[in-house]
């Protein structure tokens, strides 16, 4: 039976076709791509993210466990603070990855879509005999993203008032209209803008405040089929989608963002420190655009303008881009392909598409 968002009955009220996704009911599309892409980039939208993965960690050797095994430095961070991080393996491969959120009692991991029970489970399998307690709070909380230039001003719609969190993953209490929660300074979608975390039990009272806002034109209901093309073009890589237990993290690009080079060892540190000085990575992200207008397969094979024969790839995601004006994939690519070669051929029903190589960041 599919998971449903504490705001179903909102989102089928405002009107939006359903999709299945993994074992959630999303809402895949309220008043169409254009109009919805359009209010991020030019107003305001919202995207409910209530379906991501959520882990409370306590006891009083939390920050220590976490910063030996996660790549980042969780031990320099205040409450109020947060990061990126991953589990590796000892070889330098993905076992998850995950936003950091540091409280005064507590350290809150936030992952993908359902992937909580696969972390909780790879995470605990470190465990000794510290004191530290992981509980999966997913269904405790709901995780609303407001994301575009006026996000802030949909912000004050809802009575949420004071100075906003300024760096990335920082975050505080908030209080409006009886509602309490967290604000957070983040996107999933390379946009600005901020996520809020609020307690299920008040999902009564903040639909009605939402539906308001909505109908005002103040911010416009998001669906998951847009947030996906927002993702993919800003080159941000989802994991059990793009990435998974097969993928080395210098291969993704976000090393730098994810991994500290001055905390000292954590599983698979010294893959990631060896890549990083000798080289030797055999594959890398990047984005690629499709020279005519059609959607490659799942997992579709990538071939060689020059040598063709071989794989040397797959698409991993695709969607079409609006800012592009064609369809954009996602794809991990030979390393040697991306250096040597400014076009690929793509796999699709009949025939092979040409695809120009981007880099995965603009």
């Amino acid at each position: 039976m599919s998971r449903e968002l504490p705001l179903q009955s909102l989102w089928e009220k405002i009107g939006c076709e359903w999709a299945a996704e993994k074992n959630w009911r999303l809402p895949k599309d309220f008043q169409g791509p254009k109009i919805e892409y359009a209010a991020v980039e030019k107003s305001a939208g919202i995207v409910d993210y209530s379906f991501r993965g959520k882990l409370r960690v306590t006891g009083s050797e939390r920050t220590l466990f976490l910063n030996n095994i996660l790549t980042n430095d969780i031990a320099s961070l205040a409450p109020g603070q947060g990061c990126y991080a991953c589990l590796l393996t000892a070889t330098g491969k993905i076992l998850g990855d995950m936003a950091v959120y540091i409280f005064e009692d507590s350290i809150l991991l936030e992952t993908e879509m359902s992937y909580e029970k696969i972390l909780l489970e790879r995470l605990t399998k470190h465990l000794i005999a510290e004191d530290v307690v992981f509980e999966d709070v997913t269904d405790q909380s709901m995780l609303l993203a407001f994301q575009g230039p006026k996000a802030d001003a949909a912000l004050g719609q809802l009575g949420i008032s004071g100075p906003l969190p300024e760096e990335a993953f920082a975050h505080r209490q908030f209080e409006a209209g009886g509602i309490s929660g967290h604000l957070v300074r983040q996107s999933w979608l390379g946009k600005d803008g901020w996520h809020l975390w609020i307690p299920v039990r008040h999902a009564a009272s903040i639909a009605p405040l939402l539906g308001t806002c909505i109908r005002d034109g103040k911010v416009t209901p998001v669906g998951f089929q847009t947030k996906e093309t927002l993702r993919i073009e800003a080159g941000i890589l989802r994991y059990g989608t793009d990435t998974s237990e097969e993928t080395l993290l210098p291969e993704t690009g976000l090393e730098s963002f994810a991994a500290s080079e001055t905390k000292g060892c954590y599983p698979g540190q010294e893959v990631v420190a060896k890549i990083k000085t000798y080289g030797g990575l055999k594959r890398k992200f990047v984005k690629i655009l499709l020279k005519e207008n059609v959607v490659p397969m799942a997992s579709a094979s990538i071939h060689s303008q020059n040598t063709p024969g071989t794989p040397i790839g797959r698409v991993t995601s695709c969607c079409h881009s609006p800012k592009w004006g064609n369809i954009l994939c996602l794809a991990s690519v030979s390393k040697t392909a991306v250096e040597n070669e400014t076009e690929v051929k793509i796999e699709a029903p009949g025939r092979n598409i040409t695809g120009e190589l981007l880099p995965l960041k603009d």
